[in-house]
């Protein structure tokens, strides 16, 4: 199988990413898994656009893009070890069964470039994470005749995905897998009653411009000024909340500046540095919060790995363990949401073999091996 993987440098969700290292920010690679995936595989990296550059893009200087495309490269086959061959033009493209890219990495590429890359592949797959930042394109991709879409969770009922795309498309699920280091090491009767929540949130007012808030789609379009409504507001009510510990902080997105400066807003340093396997094995409950795109955050998962009970918007989570299953704690609101804080006495009886199966298929299901067969199953459909 010929694979062609576009921009892999331009976002740390499967390698070592040259421009989070440059702010101090730790490299998740969620999707690491894939990196063997392709290696195993006839994959070419197209590299069209710098991460670098894009922070520079609102000062048009796009001379620039490939001075800085040349740098980033060779820092990005350096760390990461790469022997892939790697191109930075379309020019004379081969045909290839496979064209694999995440959304977030080809949001700036325009609709010659996607549809060209289209009609030289038999099938086009983009994973949605974080499909927020490119959701005006996703109208534009719907259109492509060989489009596939996939995401951590089935998102196709979501009201913000639904009011771009308007057609049935071909979707899968396949997502991030969590580290092996999140494990249960406090029987969960050993437990503070309590619910420790985690995850950063936005405050778009603060960084962002009138004008580009009217341009985002979370806010222009939705009126949201967040990304995590209610990772935000708990953060704000916390001291009133004697049943909640939130470990939740604001988040800035990456200016020019901050990469000069390696800015405390976004490289998490304090956060990374907790151990927060430690911190979710001692409290019963956990609470992270869904994106208004509805897709699950990575750390509700771990913390079940770690035998906490999760408290979720089932809705964000099909497609995933948590679709069928009656151990979780579901609220609709955050009017819910702050009575299930308050009232967690009411939640003292749990059946312990559904919360130990419930880990053992999260564990299961975000592994990477799983996710692999996924991939390989959706493939040969």
């Amino acid at each position: 199988m010929k694979i062609l993987l576009l921009n892999p440098h331009r976002s740390d969700f499967i390698f070592e990413s040259v421009a989070y290292t440059k702010i101090g920010r730790k490299s998740l690679k969620k999707y690491g898994y894939l990196s063997k995936y392709f290696e195993e595989k006839d994959t070419t990296f197209l590299c069209l656009n710098s991460s670098l550059y894009y922070h520079l893009k609102k000062f048009n200087l796009q001379f620039l893009d490939k001075f800085f495309l040349n740098i980033e490269l060779n820092l990005f086959k350096k760390s990461n070890k790469i022997k892939h061959e790697i191109i930075t033009g379309t020019d004379n493209l081969n045909k290839y069964d496979l064209v694999f890219c995440f959304g977030f990495s080809i949001r700036d590429l325009s609709s010659k470039h996607i549809k060209y890359l289209s009609l030289n592949s038999n099938k086009f797959i983009i994973h949605l994470s974080h499909y927020h930042v490119f959701s005006k394109k996703l109208s534009e991709w719907s259109e492509i005749s060989n489009i596939i879409f996939c995401a951590d969770s089935d998102i196709r009922n979501n009201f913000m995905f639904t009011y771009f795309v308007q057609k049935p498309i071909p979707f899968f699920i396949l997502s991030f897998t969590i580290n092996q280091r999140f494990k249960k090491i406090n029987n969960f009767e050993n437990r503070e009653n309590k619910v420790i929540s985690t995850g950063t949130f936005h405050e778009f007012e603060k960084y962002l411009t009138i004008r580009e808030i009217k341009q985002n789609p979370i806010s222009g379009i939705f009126g949201f000024l967040t990304l995590h409504t209610e990772r935000r507001i708990i953060s704000k009510f916390k001291d009133k909340l004697p049943n909640l510990v939130s470990l939740n902080s604001s988040m800035e997105t990456v200016q020019i500046f901050n990469l000069i400066k390696k800015s405390n807003k976004v490289n998490q340093t304090t956060y990374f540095a907790q151990d927060i396997v430690s911190l979710y094995n001692e409290y019963k409950f956990v609470f992270v919060g869904e994106d208004i795109p509805g897709l699950p955050g990575i750390g509700i998962f771990e913390a079940v790995a770690c035998g906490c009970i999760p408290i979720i918007n089932r809705s964000c989570y099909i497609g995933t363990p948590f679709e069928k299953q009656d151990i979780s704690i579901d609220y609709h609101n955050i009017n819910e949401l702050l009575s299930i804080f308050n009232n967690l006495k009411n939640f003292k009886y749990i059946n312990h073999v559904n919360l130990e199966k419930l880990r053992e298929d999260v564990i299961n299901f975000y592994s990477d091996d799983y996710q692999i067969n996924l991939f390989n199953i959706f493939l040969k459909n």
